[in-house]
């Protein structure tokens, strides 16, 4: 077998072991991790949606009680502010899969 002839055949197969492992690898993904991944988006999804819904409502009942008070501009800002910034901060650790704080 010539120098050339060898090269060829190692050359063929380096080739058909990568395609074999990016197969696999790729086959695996779809089968195994890409189901989990969903579920796991999923039930970070309908977490974030249950505490936006919670704080929603929290907002607007606040909001409503304190209209009657001079600075209801300022409280409210500062809710919305810290509302959003714990909303924030709880949709990355849910997405990021990080306990749960309760309060």
């Amino acid at each position: 077998m010539s120098g050339l002839s060898l090269f060829l055949v190692l050359f063929a197969a380096a080739i058909l072991s990568s395609a074999l492992t990016c197969l696999t690898l790729w086959l695996y993904y779809r089968q195994v991790v890409e189901p989990k991944l969903e579920q796991r988006i999923e039930i970070a999804l309908e977490a974030l949606g249950e505490k936006v819904g919670e704080r929603v409502r929290t907002g607007v009942v606040d909001g409503f009680t304190d209209i009657a008070a001079g600075d209801t501009l300022r409280r409210t800002t500062e809710k919305v502010a810290t509302s959003g910034a714990a909303l924030v901060d709880e949709g990355l650790n849910v997405l990021l899969g990080k306990p749960r704080r309760k309060r």
